[in-house]
């Protein structure tokens, strides 16, 4: 009789332990697919005073960038409908002096555009400015922005880069370039987190379902000891 209790409450046991197993897995499990959805950068467009030279001042934009997926969404209002031109979206760095092509385009009669562009591997570190230039149709000069300069963003947290870099990066092919505003203050940087406290906060769960996984194989071993005892007494005396 004994023993068959014993084999349902162990078999029970078995159960449970395996739910709490899953229950401490599932959100690992998930885990990455919820790291693959990039969030994106969105980087706010304007007219900046030395920096932009061309085109209205009140046109405004919204550039959305992921940099694994190397995409850029791109929402322009307010600018000028151009002949015999087109607008140009760069990433640049501006301590390397790299300026990243994403893609022309025109406005339309409204003044507003929408630049949808997936480019091939992924952004590099270091290229934190969006900027829109004019350049000419069809184009002379591959790769190579004009110094027609409209409106620009700095990625949050990167703002401080107008007061390291006084000219935006030369190419080679242009040797004037609009000096930044020395006078916008440089983004407050996020607050981290320090330690390796929190990275080891994902784990406290299946530390948890280890340690209850042990306290009950013991405490099953314990029975199996105390029944096996028993049993050997009861045949002594019989």
């Amino acid at each position: 009789m004994s023993r068959g209790i014993f084999r349902v409450g162990w078999r029970r046991s078995i159960l449970v332990l395996a739910m709490l197993i899953g229950l401490t897995l599932w959100p690992g499990i998930l885990a990455p697919s919820a790291r693959a959805e990039e969030a994106p950068i969105t980087v706010p467009l304007s007219y900046i005073v030395n920096l932009s030279n061309w085109g209205p001042t009140t046109a405004t934009g919204t550039a959305q960038v992921w940099r694994t997926e190397a995409e850029v969404r791109l929402n322009v209002a307010g600018l000028s409908v151009l002949t015999g031109q087109r607008y140009a979206c760069w990433l640049v760095n501006m301590q390397a002096g790299a300026f990243l092509a994403v893609g022309r385009f025109n406005v339309g009669n409204d003044g507003t555009a929408t630049l949808d562009v997936s480019m091939q591997g992924s952004v590099p570190d270091g290229y934190t400015t969006v900027l829109i230039t004019v350049q000419p149709d069809p184009e002379t000069k591959q790769g190579t922005p004009s110094k027609l300069y409209s409106i620009a963003g700095f990625f949050p947290g990167n703002a401080a880069i107008q007061h390291q870099v006084q000219h935006l990066p030369d190419t080679g092919q242009y040797a004037e370039h609009p000096p930044f505003e020395s006078a916008i203050q440089p983004d407050k940087p996020a607050p981290t987190t320090t330690g390796s406290s929190a990275n080891l906060l994902p784990y406290v769960p299946l530390a948890l379902g280890i340690a209850s996984i042990i306290f009950v194989m013991r405490r099953q071993k314990r029975r199996d000891t105390k029944i096996t005892k028993s049993s050997r007494m009861t045949r002594n005396i019989l």
